[in-house]
């Protein structure tokens, strides 16, 4: 090893001259190569390269001399304006919404049915063909927020003094929800029934009918879907019955003894399955009382399909609008003034299929409950299914021997509701509009908590959050502040979410904005609705600031 090692010493101590001229030589292509066959700094344009020095010659001879063409081309264009005093007087005073007059089509429902449960029968015609459910219709969504009785627990009792609002306790639990209100087309189930089961006989009512029907809800499940970040929308989840609603699960083993079980079950069961209870509501507070959607359906369309008197549709006295509400289109119920926070519920009507005109057979009204998280916004769908009528019939009955095995005839998924936004449940602003003081910057918070509104003022210095839990209320709104700055006689602070998105705000537009003087109305509202006795001006209602 020895000896290479110096073999090698020897070699490169008599070429040492050449060896660095071939490494000079190497180095001097590199750089030739570098920088004057291939220099390094250079922009495709147009798919020409170019380099610094070619620059100033493309843009002469390119963009700058189609730039003279056109400045001194004589024709000058010309410009439509339009007429935006008449597109401000739209605005401000719009055309009246056309209401189609709309039959009373939520009169008979599911609860209101009586039924005699599959019919058996040994002989008859053979039943050579299955009715084909339509899918339920999206019919209203109504949006609210509820302190309801946690389940196993007594209600939380009212404040005695309304300037301290109660807080959250063992007894309550504050939840916001939407109910989803669907038609399913009676006239289409008839039909459908007369197909199969044969026309009625002269003088006698139709084969399916709410005096002597011979199928009942077996099963109606919602979907839900929420709208992503990015604008689009998240899958399917099925949304899961409220505590207060529990039902045998449907059977998919398929196996006789356990589908009759559940038919038997089922039977006096049908309008747990199809129009579920609400939960009951805490000590008043409670904020938005639920009401039956049929009744809600009524008031809005009123009595014969009439439209609700004007005034039905009034903010309640005292209740400041919702500037951030909108209307959806109304198809086909009428138009609705968005409901202003306190008045009790958020009414958007859902779509409906395109050209879908009210018929005068009444029509069967489902619905389903979901508690869903503020600030969200969601689209809803549903199916249901119904108890097949040759469901354990003997096998010569029907043309299929697999229909008389067959528990329940199910429909299609409907179409979904319009999109429905749930407002946040928490809101701060600037409580001054000046430089901060010694110990930190002022913000007012208010948040939705045991059925009313309630603000708590919070002073934090630069790198604190803002809002906190006070009082078993938590105030907590994810946002830090950063720091504040004076700009020509104006303070801005600066806060950042908890997604590292940071927002700029002008102190004093703030504080004195509109919308945290609504806030405070919404405060001192909440405060009405108790007394100092604990109760409310209105039991059960919904006098508080809700949206």
């Amino acid at each position: 090893m020895g000896n290479i090692l110096q073999k090698i010493l020897r070699i490169l101590e008599m070429n040492v001259e050449w060896i660095a001229l071939g490494l000079g030589v190497a180095f001097l292509g590199f750089m030739a190569w570098s920088y004057l066959i291939n220099p390094p700094v250079v922009a495709v344009i147009g798919g020409t390269r170019l380099t610094p020095g070619d620059v100033d010659d493309y843009i002469a001879n390119g963009p700058l001399e189609t730039l003279k063409q056109k400045m001194s081309d004589p024709q000058v264009p010309t410009f439509q304006v339009q007429d935006f005093s008449t597109l401000i007087s739209q605005r401000l005073a719009p055309p009246p919404t056309p209401m189609p007059a709309l039959a009373s089509v939520w009169d008979w429902q599911p609860s209101q049915i009586t039924t005699n449960g599959p019919q058996q029968a040994n002989q008859g015609p053979t039943i050579t063909v299955l009715p084909q459910l339509p899918a339920a219709s999206p019919l209203l969504l109504v949006a609210g927020q509820s302190s309801i009785v946690s389940p196993g627990a007594a209600a939380a009792a009212p404040a005695a003094n309304p300037t301290n609002p109660p807080a959250p306790g063992a007894g309550r639990t504050d939840v916001h929800w939407i109910m989803a209100a669907f038609s399913v087309p009676v006239a289409q189930l008839t039909d459908q029934w007369n197909k199969s089961f044969g026309p009625p006989a002269p003088g006698q009512p139709p084969k399916l009918n709410p005096a002597s029907c011979n199928t009942f809800f077996l099963d109606v499940t919602g979907f839900r879907r929420e709208q992503l970040p990015n604008g689009q929308w998240g899958p399917d989840e099925p949304v899961e019955r409220l505590a207060n609603n529990v039902v045998q699960p449907f059977p998919v083993n398929g196996q006789k003894v356990t589908e009759r079980q559940y038919l038997v079950w089922a039977s006096p069961h049908f309008a747990d399955i199809a129009t579920p209870p609400f939960p009951a509501l805490a000590a008043a507070p409670a904020g938005s009382a639920w009401q039956d959607p049929g009744q809600v359906l009524q008031g809005l369309i009123g009595a014969n399909g009439a439209a609700p008197a004007p005034a039905a549709a009034q903010p309640a006295a005292g209740n400041p609008p919702d500037p951030d509400q909108q209307i959806l289109p109304a198809k086909p119920l009428p138009a609705v003034v968005p409901t202003p926070p306190g008045a009790g519920f958020n009414f958007a009507p859902a779509a409906a299929p395109a050209g879908g005109a009210a018929t005068a057979t009444p029509d069967m009204l489902i619905y389903f409950i979901d508690f869903v998280e503020p600030g969200k916004t969601y689209e809803y769908s549903l199916n249901y299914k119904l108890a097949n009528p040759v469901f354990d019939l003997p096998p010569a009955r029907v043309a299929n021997p697999n229909w008389a095995a067959q528990l329940a005839l199910a429909a299609p998924t409907s179409d979904y509701t319009q999109p429905v936004s749930i407002a946040p449940q928490t809101y701060f602003y600037c409580a001054a509009g000046t430089a901060q003081g010694a110990g930190g910057f002022p913000f007012d918070v208010f948040t939705w908590a045991a059925g009313l509104w309630q603000q708590q003022q919070f002073i934090v210095k630069p790198g604190d959050p803002i809002g906190g839990i006070v009082g078993g209320v938590d105030f907590s709104t994810k946002n830090t502040y950063v720091d504040g700055k004076a700009r020509n006689q104006d303070f801005y602070v600066t806060v950042v979410d908890d997604d590292g998105i940071a927002s700029v705000r002008k102190a004093s537009a703030d504080a004195e904005s509109a919308d945290h003087k609504a806030k405070m109305q919404w405060v001192n509202q909440s405060k009405a609705t108790t007394t100092p006795s604990g109760g409310t001006d209105s039991p059960g209602g919904n006098n508080n600031s809700d949206q």
